[in-house]
């Protein structure tokens, strides 16, 4: 081998490696059509609470949790980022839990179409009778929304170069690292249907860090007669809506669990001394009458051996000695009472034992009312609009507009506003008051004293307006999804009337609208 050829064989076999790299991965001169076929069979979605859910079936097998109905009115994505249909989700979730046990069933209050709104009813016209026989009312209901999106909470990046020069040769070599995580939120509440109160104690909250982590190296060879450039991208992504159902799960299971006061921490794989199980444990205690203490530790001494049923709920010297006796054998101490030390001792048993009723309101004990309680009873509230300069006030060109909302019963409410423009925007709910919901005489303000944002009288000489809708259900999910974008963004309809329009197309019973034109002064 001479000298020069022995100078030049490196940067050729560089040449040839990179050549034969870019020919696998591009065609040069003609085009090739190949019909791909899937290569991976269809597999069940599985998440990191899967097992979980069975868990959770099989718990509610053991406490004799079984039959009780629920319903949900919508779970929307107030960041109006995710775009996931989350209320499936649920519906879905609350089925795994619910395979053996029949825990929940769920009573799908939420149709939309007109068609199936009148084919319900005459369902339930043919055969009145039967119909208010079978039929149950959910007691409670599910409301939440995906309430926090945030992107880029951690961006790292790292990556560097190579650059040199061989006799006729120059080459470049870039290499780049980059990582960023994002969170999403879900809050759930379980509410009481009766008093339309949310419980207190039954709601989550639980936020989620999605990672993407991608690197990407490029480089470049050439000569006087040649040049070459190849780069190559790797991208790992977490699913969003995969991230998203796993909040749903975590939600429900936490939600759920409290509401039917079973040790749903035990498939969450929390060990009972936490403190957060010892505080829900003494609530659950607390919230208990005498007769549910009493009977609950029957039920629990009767499933275990130590007493014959049935349990009546009435201390008496059967009772008192079987107590005693299981303190003894568990080494708590002997009191032969119901007391804090055997709930808890109990609870945590494997063997079926009933733990007791949803927990609930004081004050919402009355056995349901069918008639006043049925689905297609609905009164539409009042709503009142209205500033610090009445009903129809005038304003001065960029001053800012402060809209008062008051309602006459708890609704979902939402606003929108109309500028001069003739662009209309959500301005409430909104990224800086999400709630949406408003109780009966509240009154909110948009926007609020805190909010980053303000209603300004831009158009001099122009009319704009304030409009407001107000139901007992979040009609907003029902929107078209072109029209579901985020608050304070343009939506794409013609006017404030078209808005309107397509509100009372979607509730035809139970909406309420409320409209205050604001006067802007010409110049």
């Amino acid at each position: 081998m001479s000298e020069k050829s022995h100078r030049n064989w490196i940067p050729r076999l560089v040449l040839a490696v990179a050549i034969s790299f870019l020919a696998g991965c591009s065609t040069i001169g003609e085009q090739s059509y190949i019909k791909v076929r899937p290569k991976t069979e269809v597999v069940r979605t599985t998440t990191s609470f899967s097992g979980a859910l069975r868990c959770m079936d099989d718990l509610f097998v053991t406490h004799q949790v079984q039959g009780v109905p629920i319903t949900t009115i919508g779970i929307p994505d107030t960041t109006g980022q995710v775009r996931t249909g989350v209320r499936d989700m649920l519906i879905t979730t609350v089925s795994k839990m619910s395979e053996r046990s029949g825990a929940f069933r769920y009573i799908d209050w939420e149709y939309e179409n007109k068609e199936l709104q009148v084919l319900f009813q005459q369902v339930r016209d043919e055969d009145k009778a039967a119909y208010q026989a079978s039929y149950e009312n959910p007691r409670f209901y599910i409301r939440g929304a995906i309430t926090q999106f945030d992107k880029n909470v951690a961006d790292r990046r790292a990556g560097g170069g190579l650059s040199g020069q061989y006799e006729d040769y120059t080459g470049d070599l870039v290499a780049d690292y980059n990582m960023n995580a994002s969170v999403v939120s879900l809050d759930l509440n379980i509410g009481d249907i009766r008093t339309r109160n949310i419980v207190p104690g039954l709601s989550s909250n639980n936020s989620l860090a999605i990672d993407r982590r991608g690197g990407a190296m490029a480089g470049a060879l050439s000569n006087e007669d040649l040049g070459l450039t190849f780069d190559f991208e790797s991208v790992d992504a977490e699913g969003m809506h995969l991230a998203v159902r796993t909040l749903v799960e975590l939600g429900a299971i936490e939600s759920l669990g409290k509401m039917t006061r079973v040790p749903y921490w035990q498939c969450l794989q929390v060990e009972e001394t936490a403190p957060g199980v010892q505080r829900e444990l003494h609530d659950w205690w607390e919230d208990m009458s005498a007769d549910e203490r009493q009977r609950f530790a029957e039920n629990g001494l009767v499933a275990n051996g130590y007493l014959a049923g049935p349990a009546d709920g009435t201390p008496d010297p059967a009772s008192r000695e079987a107590i005693a006796r299981y303190q003894a054998e568990n080494d708590l101490v002997v009191s032969g009472r119901a007391n804090f030390e055997l709930y808890k001792h109990l609870i945590g048993s494997d063997r079926a034992i009933s733990a007791g009723p949803p927990m609930t309101l004081a004050a919402s004990k009355a056995a349901p009312d069918l008639e006043k309680d049925a689905v297609d009873v609905r009164e539409p509230v009042q709503i009142d609009l209205f500033t610090d300069r009445g009903a129809e006030p005038t304003f001065s060109p960029m001053e800012t507009i402060r809209t008062h909302i008051q309602v006459s019963g708890h609704a979902y409410v939402y606003c929108y506003y109309q500028e001069g423009s003739g662009n209309v925007m959500q301005v409430y709910p909104n990224r800086f008051q999400n709630e949406g919901y408003i109780s009966a005489g509240e009154i909110i303000t948009v926007p609020g004293r805190s909010a980053g944002f303000s209603i300004r009288a831009e158009w001099p000489g122009t009319e704009e307006e304030m409009l407001c809708v107000a139901s007992d259900r979040e009609i907003t999910t029902y929107l078209p999804r072109q029209m579901q974008v985020r608050d304070l963004t343009p939506m794409p309809v013609a006017s404030i009337d078209e808005l309107a329009t397509i509100f009372a197309e979607i509730d035809m019973t139970g909406l309420s609208q409320a409209r205050m034109p604001v006067i802007v002064a010409a110049e």
